[in-house]
Order: C-alpha cells, then structure tokens, then sequence
C-alpha cells in the first residue's frame, strides 16, 4: 500500500508540475475564405478547396476550383497580419485548365512563378516510366516547364531561393520512382540537388526555418534531422507518430503534434545545442477559447506560422485560422 501510495503522489506531483509548465498560443481570428469570394463579387463561383500553402513570403496561396474535382483551377493570394489575424490584401488570379491532374493538386509560390503538383505518379507501359506530375507555370497559367516530382509526395516547402523541398510516404519510398530517398531537394528545372541519406520509410513531417534549414521528422525512427543540406543535426523528440511540428521564430523552441493516438494534442519543448528538452503541453485558442475538434483540422506550416482549417471547409465555409509561434 505504501508503495502505491508513493506512486499516486508522484504522478499526481507530475500531472500538477506538467499543469503549470502548460502555455497557450492564440489564434488572434478566423478568416472566412467564402466571405472574401463573395465580396470580390465576380469569384463566388470558385467553390471547392483543393490546397493551401504558406509562402517564403509570408502569403498564404489558396487553389480554387470551379466543380468538386474540376480542371478550371484559380488561386487566391492572402496577405495577413499574422499577429491579429487580419487580411491586409487579397487578389485572385484564374489559371485556366489543367487536364495533367487528378484530384489531389497543390500550389506553391515560387516568386514570379508557381508551382503546381499532383503528389502521385502513373506509370506509363507506352513509355516506360512515371508522367510528370509537376509543372512550373506563370501567374496567368501558362506552363513553362514540367518535369516528375516522384510519387507519393507528403510536403513541399520553397526556399527562398526557388529550391523546393519534398517529402514522400511510404508507397512512394518502397515504389519504383525517384522518391526511394525519402526526401529531395530540386531545382526548378527538375534537377535532384540533394538527397536524403537516412533510413527514411515514411516521412512523417517536414517544415523549414526562418534560415532555411530544411527539417524533417521520419519513420521508423522517428527521428528529427536539421540541415541547410551540407551538414546536419540530429535530435530525438520523445514523439512517435507526429504529422506536423513548427520552429518559432526565435529558433529556440519546437511544437510538435502529439503523434499517435493523439493528434488533436500540441506539445513544445526547447530547441538545444545538440538535443531537444522536455515536451510539456502546448494548448490552442481561438480568441481565448478553447479550440476544440483538432483532429478534425488540418494543420499546414511553414517555419513558426501555423494555419489550421476543417477539412470540412473543402465545400463550405472555408474557415482557416492563422497564427505565428513567436516564441515560447
């Protein structure tokens, strides 16, 4: 009894001192994508959500399309006050038809051009190998180059300077095309720059800092790799199963997702010299209330912004929710 006693206290101790050591980021406001539609007055036909990505520039791209899984594509360009969650500007731009896509597309911004990808590949017996599923293209849609992404992609960060930055599951990975690596960087010409060299089965999370470092968190290992693609640092987050983690701004902390079986959960812990702290529980808000439902949002990142929208928005409201992890 007394040894029971002994470990009720100290996990009640631990549950009190992991109470204390909790923090909370706020999301300053909710951006109705449909309301900026509407109020353009001439876009109100654009109804389906297909991605959203964060730009190096700090914009957020929005793809559009006409019909649920239609070829008209569109993009809205967002510019945000991220601390309180207001829209400085917004601009619309049609691409006309993309008939190279299935139902899974994304947009990237490259700077004066676009990326735009299909995260799978297929094989063709005619030719002999996999069909581009990539295509630069100018901000009126015009393609100026296409070229194979590999398939099975999981996330895609651009640099700064037009490098783009790609992670693969694990059917792309154990499949037959150039993502076996696990994680690639190319140019914007299709060229393979760099090369994972770890273990890499599934690579669970990828994001960029405020440098560019490139960072990625992979299985089975679940390992946290850090590198501007020269040299590397390792750390061992106490994480398995995470699909998204942030840098702050600072550089000096790290957020996490809580991996399995809790995926509606964030913690943070300090970034150090040569491993990472402790993770202790990181808890959202919108407005100062509880943020509940998480795991029914989808979290996109790029460095220490954060966006989360309800997958649901695909064909409704468009509700995202913005913020920045300044630190921590």
């Amino acid at each position: 009894m007394v040894e029971v006693s002994q470990q009720i206290r100290i996990y009640y101790e631990y549950l009190i001192r992991e109470a204390s050591l909790m923090k909370k980021t706020d999301f300053p406001a909710r951006i109705s994508l449909k309301q900026i539609l509407i109020e353009r007055n001439d876009k109100p036909h654009w109804k389906f959500l297909r991605s959203i990505s964060i730009g190096f520039n700090q914009k957020i791209y929005v793809l559009f399309s006409k019909e649920e899984y239609g070829e008209d594509l569109g993009f809205m360009e967002l510019e945000l006050n991220w601390e309180t969650g207001t829209v400085i500007s917004s601009a619309f731009y049609e691409l006309g038809s993309f008939q190279l896509f299935g139902r899974a597309i994304e947009l990237h911004y490259l700077g004066k051009e676009l990326l735009l990808f299909n995260p799978r590949c297929i094989w063709s017996d005619e030719t002999g190998y996999e069909n581009n599923n990539a295509v630069i293209i100018d901000w009126q849609g015009n393609v100026r180059k296409s070229f194979n992404m590999g398939d099975g992609i999981e996330n895609c960060h651009i640099l700064h300077d037009g490098r783009i930055a790609v992670s693969y599951f694990d059917e792309g990975v154990f499949g037959s095309s150039i993502a076996t690596n696990g994680v690639l960087v190319f140019d914007k010409s299709g060229k393979i720059l760099w090369k994972n060299t770890h273990d890499v089965y599934d690579c669970y999370a990828m994001n960029v800092d405020e440098d560019d470092n490139l960072w990625y968190y992979y299985y089975d290992d679940f390992l946290l790799v850090k590198t501007n693609l020269e040299k590397e640092q390792i750390f061992h987050p106490s994480i398995e199963g995470a699909s998204v983690f942030c840098i702050s701004t600072d550089g000096k902390s790290i957020v996490f997702e809580g991996g399995y079986d809790e995926h509606d959960r964030y913690y943070y812990a300090a970034i150090g010299k040569d491993e990472l702290g402790m993770f202790y529980p990181l808890g959202f808000a919108l407005q100062n209330k509880p943020m509940e439902d998480l795991e029914q949002m989808q979290a996109i990142v790029r460095s220490s912004k954060f966006l989360f929208f309800d997958e649901k928005s695909r064909k409704g409201e468009c509700w995202i929710y913005p913020t920045e992890i300044k630190s921590i």
